[in-house]
């Protein structure tokens, strides 16, 4: 999306085809490479436009800058009471215990993403990974992980997680990908922990007057039908150690835009696949939010994962508007830099956070691209960049999520109930 606020689905990319005098293109051209002028015949053949090229592309200059790890770390509570805690956010792309590039996504996360308090992925397989055996448990590949990113200098972490039914979420046959959490465990706490099954829906109750989940970690609404044969959303609440603030956590997974046509292709307008399934998804994400703020309209809340999906599509963010805010706006991240993917020659966005009123304030945040400025496609990680953000949760009375009336240094108090009866007090 432009500045302006125009969606520019990015028309003028072209695709760069054999040359016609029979020369060879640059086996590597990566995100950043500059050519020389290219001279050649435009024509059109499977939903593209392409150049071909007189001769063979020229390279200029290839990408030196890398990502720099984030420098966005956790820090002690301060004298107003507070303390910062960072979270983070990586589709991990079909991980299981198994997996080639297990030890790189470890590096990344201890590295890059400097070990965040709480993180959200995606993509975790099964114990077994593509082998369909009927294995849904995911407790090896978590512990496989979290093993990797101590072995890479990173944090001990526990995790949280509720396994799927076997072959109901999509993904690769047999992998039976879902979200999971790892979360640090000398940081922030599931708040009565009580782990809930792949088809029991976690309810919002008022315990007290604050939101509280009836199975923490649970899934929201897992057999509505705009689930099937996709990844269920799973919240978990926590509460930090040091500051007793809470933390409500959604980690998504939309349906695939597979079946999607290209810009150029002969549907018009361009199909956008699945797209119904994911404004059922987020309306059934959004519905939840609301019960929670509906409790507490201070709730920290973060809606973080894999949306599949554009911002710009206002068809399946409308029932977040008045909810939550996407992070990257919260910030003011340069709409340049707003990707997580490449595809069909564009840098894209389909991962997101998006954030209560009670976080925005102190939020940072931004994209870490460690995957899509990679030197060559076979050097990638996974497919999304991670991203990384930093809160405050500060100390409040019972821990109630930060929703404090009457402040007394950096101490949150209660005012005491009205008398009705007088006599009774004599």
């Amino acid at each position: 999306m432009s500045p302006d606020g125009v969606v520019d689905a990015n028309p003028e990319a072209i695709i760069i085809g054999s040359p016609l005098d029979g020369t060879k293109n640059p086996d590597v051209v990566t995100m950043g490479t500059t050519l020389q002028d290219i001279t050649g015949v435009v024509t059109f053949a499977f939903d593209f436009y392409r150049i071909l090229p007189l001769t063979s592309a020229k390279v200029v200059a290839y990408p030196t800058e890398l990502p720099s790890p984030t420098e966005l770390k956790s820090l002690p509570i301060d004298d107003t009471g507070c303390q910062k805690i960072t979270f983070g956010d990586y589709n991990v792309e079909n991980l299981n215990p198994q997996s080639k590039h297990l030890p790189n996504v470890s590096h990344h996360i201890a590295h890059f993403l400097g070990s965040p308090d709480v993180l959200f992925l995606q993509e975790v397989q099964d114990n077994s990974g593509p082998t369909d055996d009927g294995v849904v448990s995911s407790d090896k590949t978590l512990s496989a992980l979290a093993a990797g990113i101590v072995a890479a200098g990173g944090a001990n972490y526990s995790w949280a997680v509720v396994d799927p039914v076997n072959n109901a979420d999509g993904g690769e046959p047999g992998g039976n990908i879902r979200v999971a959490f790892l979360y640090r465990p000398e940081v922030v706490r599931l708040v009565n922990e009580n782990v809930g099954t792949a088809s029991n829906s976690t309810q919002v109750q008022n315990v007290t007057g604050q939101p509280e989940l009836s199975l923490n970690p649970g899934r929201i609404n897992p057999t509505s039908p705009v689930w099937t044969n996709s990844r269920k959303p799973v919240v978990c609440l926590f509460e930090t150690i040091a500051t007793k603030d809470r933390l409500f956590a959604i980690n998504v997974h939309q349906s695939s835009k597979g079946g999607s046509s290209p810009i150029h292709g002969d549907p018009r307008t361009p199909v956008n696949g699945a797209i119904d399934a994911r404004i059922g998804q987020a309306k059934e994400t959004a519905n939840f939010v609301s019960q929670i703020l509906a409790v507490n309209p201070k709730a920290k809340i973060i809606i973080s994962g894999d949306f599949n999906e554009f911002l710009f599509t206002k068809a399946v963010f409308a029932p977040f508007e008045g909810l939550v805010k996407d992070a990257d706006v919260v910030v003011n991240i340069d709409p340049a830099e707003r990707y997580t993917y490449q595809y069909d020659m564009s840098s894209q966005q389909l991962d997101h956070a998006l954030v209560s009123s009670a976080i925005d304030g102190s939020l940072e945040f931004h994209h870490v691209h460690v995957n899509t400025w990679a030197p060559s496609y076979e050097a990638r990680i996974s497919d999304h960049d991670p991203t990384v953000g930093r809160l405050k949760m500060c100390k409040t009375q019972g821990g109630n999520g930060g929703n404090c009336s009457y402040k007394i240094e950096s101490w949150c108090a209660a005012p005491l109930p009205s008398f009705h009866d007088f006599p009774s007090c004599l």
